[in-house]
């Protein structure tokens, strides 16, 4: 009983069964992009695309600068036409976004954003955005069509390691130790608590209940709500890096070189993986599998039983859906909450569509501006084609008024010098 806090005595964990697949790689993280291809980020910079069935790498993506590392990759459904994208987050505080497809025909990233001072250490996605959190201490939202930069989260005193979205809310786990939840749209941090004496280095939820793993070797099982610590779970003998669930099934990695695997629902350790010899970096579920009992039968008194298995990637939203699928089985009062988090879902969309609505307008004033811009400059220009008709005008007159001064002049001259003839003429008689 010594896994679980509350005196409870466990059954014995049963030994997994051995690996299907066994390869030598250095891989620090992992996600599943187009159905049966596994993009892997190495230590040494790459990101390695690999069968999930066989291991066969299918494609190699260089790092692109000497010193970059990948250390985390989420898979982002996109829409109908643009299909799955792949965010990598660097060493270097880079962020690339790749298409799960087109990179294999030679198409480059579709999008590298520079805005974390630090390196990018986890990315989690929800109702149409992505969010990023880092070394500088931020956590970012980006656009999940545009990859433009929407909004950002301050408030952390050290590295972000680890971010998960539910409904309108984001929640953050960081090396000061805390755990926080915010609102994706008010940025506005709703609660804070201090659950472990360590960083928090990963997260997730299991029904109404939040689980976090930390530097302190221990996993804190909370309520999502209130931060009231649940369970604490004191398996693992290093500090937890991991925590994915898979179904009914909760899976925590840790530098103890072992990964726990524990019923969600009673927090009972079910069995122990301890073929790795070095601390746990991913835990990826790559696929499910269906199978469907089939009965045949004949007029020729014969029934006959057949398997169909149907293998399903399991990423985005068949995640998402094997998990509340889950929830609702094992747990049906949380039928409540899952619709409390469609309609936080719709409230979100409703939004997001009331800001669209009032970026559109604006934009119709600035075009309706924009438009009577060339009006008014026409307008001016007649004006001043105006009084430059009229100064030339004006000009024109003042010539003439000089020439006909200058004839007067021309005249007067004649006239004193005949009467100073006439004068000298006088004088001499």
């Amino acid at each position: 009983g010594s896994a679980a806090a509350g005196g409870r005595s466990q059954p014995p964990p049963v030994a997994p069964p051995p690996p299907h697949l066994r390869l030598e790689s250095s891989v620090r993280c992992a996600a599943v992009g187009s159905p049966g291809m596994l993009w892997a980020g190495t230590l040494t910079g790459d990101i390695v695309v690999r069968g999930t069935t066989s291991g066969t790498v299918k494609l190699t993506i260089p790092k692109p600068t000497a010193e970059s590392r990948v250390w985390c990759i989420l898979a982002v459904e996109g829409s109908a036409h643009s299909g799955v994208h792949m965010w990598c987050g660097y060493s270097t505080g880079a962020l690339a976004i790749f298409s799960a497809t087109e990179v294999f025909s030679g198409g480059k990233a579709l999008a590298v954003q520079l805005r974390h001072c630090g390196g990018i250490q986890c990315l989690a996605s929800g109702h149409g955005f992505v969010y990023s959190g880092g070394q500088d201490f931020h956590i970012h939202q980006w656009d999940a069509q545009t990859f433009q930069l929407t909004r950002t989260f301050p408030g952390h005193t050290n590295y972000v390691r680890c971010l998960h979205v539910e409904g309108a809310l984001l929640y953050s786990g960081s090396d000061d130790w805390t755990v926080r939840a915010w609102h994706t749209l008010s940025v506005e941090c709703l609660r804070s608590a201090t659950l472990h004496r360590g960083g928090v280095h990963c997260m997730t939820r299991a029904g109404s209940l939040l689980w976090t793993g930390s530097a302190d070797n221990t996993i804190k099982v909370s309520q999502m709500e209130t931060f009231a610590e649940h369970r604490t779970l004191a398996e693992h003998a290093a500090g937890v890096t991991v925590l994915v669930r898979v179904g009914g099934v909760m899976y925590s990695g840790a530098a103890d070189c072992e990964v726990c695997v524990w019923d969600s629902r009673t927090h009972v350790l079910l069995s122990k993986i301890v073929d790795h010899t070095s601390w746990i970096y991913s835990v990826t579920c790559v696929s499910k599998t269906v199978r469907y009992d089939i009965v045949t039968s004949a007029a020729d008194q014969s029934l006959r039983g057949y398997f169909h298995e149907e293998r399903h990637a399991m990423r985005g939203a068949a995640q998402l859906a094997d998990g509340l699928q889950d929830d609702v089985l094992r747990h049906p009062s949380l039928l409540e909450e899952v619709n409390r988090a469609l309609r936080e879902h719709v409230a979100v969309l409703e939004q997001r569509s009331s800001e669209a609505q009032a970026e559109a307008r604006a934009l119709e004033g600035r075009l309706a501006g924009a438009l009577e811009a060339p009006k008014a400059l026409e307008k001016r220009l007649a004006e001043a084609e105006a009084a430059i008709q009229a100064a030339a005008d004006a000009k024109e007159a003042v010539l003439a008024e000089l020439a006909t001064a200058k004839a007067h002049s021309h005249a007067l001259s004649a006239k004193v010098t005949e009467l100073q003839g006439r004068l000298l003429a006088a004088d001499q008689r």
